[in-house]
């Protein structure tokens, strides 16, 4: 093949798998988002092309994060292999750390609103509360990550090139069992609590009983102010004066009692009076009429003429 051909040839497989990869990235992101929110279908996704793209480079991320590690390690496992056996021990080191520590990286980085974080000591704790799910979750994404280990040479043949077509079905199913798997995973740990549990406030002892006020009581501060002013009559020169119809100022005449008697049998107490009886509208007017005259009121039989 000469290189007139290579390269467009190159340059159209690196577009083809960069395509590839961002569609598979963002279907993994938004089928983990949706069922992480506890959604039992995963709904159309309506985002925009650039979103494909950060999130292409965020799972891209975590991917290079582990990824270069792993093979390091599978270099150095695969040399104590024999034969035929490097390569199948240097995929099965790779495979090993992705599967462990990829969901662990990414779920930290979702739980956090801080951004990339490839660890959360919190996101640990949740899962350690729910041991028995996260051992679940494991076992059933090895066998899917197994699996699909087991098919790649099948698939991938140089005398199998039609089996491609079956591989990528294959293939789009378990990424999308993975993400599922993992989406459940993240509403697990989400609704699991890692924090410590609170001491409990000790309960306050309500007191037996209930307190009954008043509100027609009177209060105190006015007790004390008629006590301290007494309680005695009040001259109709020390009232307010009144304003009469011709806008003059009218006030009572002051009242003599150094002749008047009073007989013990019928006086009354006047706050106890008020107290234990309600006065009649006949009464209240023979009041009213009697108040007026002793201030020296007296009413005309028809109305000023002001012409």
């Amino acid at each position: 093949m000469t290189a007139l051909i290579f390269v467009p040839l190159l340059a159209l497989t690196a577009m083809v798998v960069g395509a590839v990869w961002c569609y598979v990235a963002h279907t993994f992101v938004h089928i983990v988002e949706e069922t992480s929110a506890g959604n039992d279908e995963v709904r159309r996704s309506e985002e925009p092309l650039t979103d494909w793209l950060w999130q292409s480079g965020y799972i891209a991320s975590f991917v290079f994060l582990w990824g270069a590690p792993a093979y390091l390690l599978g270099r150095l496992t695969s040399q104590r292999a024999h034969g035929d056996w490097k390569p199948v021990v240097f995929a099965l080191t790779i495979a090993s750390v992705l599967w462990i520590f990829f969901p662990i990286s990414f779920l930290s980085s979702m739980s956090i609103e801080a951004g990339w974080t490839p660890f959360a000591p919190g996101l640990i704790l949740r899962l350690l509360r729910r041991v028995i799910d996260t051992a679940i979750y494991f076992a059933l994404t090895g066998l899917i990550i197994g699996a699909c280990g087991l098919l790649a040479p099948f698939f991938v043949a140089e005398s199998r090139f039609w089996l491609l077509f079956p591989a990528g079905i294959v293939f789009g199913l378990a990424v999308v069992l993975y993400s599922r798997l993992t989406g459940r995973m993240a509403h697990v740990a989400r609704l699991a609590s890692a924090e410590r549990k609170k001491k409990r406030k000790p309960k306050l002892k309500r007191p037996r009983g209930t307190k009954v006020v008043d509100p027609w009581e009177v209060p105190d501060e006015v007790l004390r102010e008629e006590e301290e002013q007494g309680t005695g009559f009040i001259q109709p020169s020390d009232m307010p004066t009144i304003t009469g119809v011709l806008d003059e100022e009218i006030s009572g005449y002051d009242v003599s009692f150094k002749n008047a008697t009073v007989d013990p049998s019928t006086s009354t107490d006047v706050k106890a009076e008020n107290r234990t009886s309600i006065p009649d509208d006949d009464c209240i007017s023979s009041r009213r009429s009697n108040r007026n005259e002793a201030l020296g009121l007296r009413r005309t039989s028809s109305p000023t003429n002001w012409s």
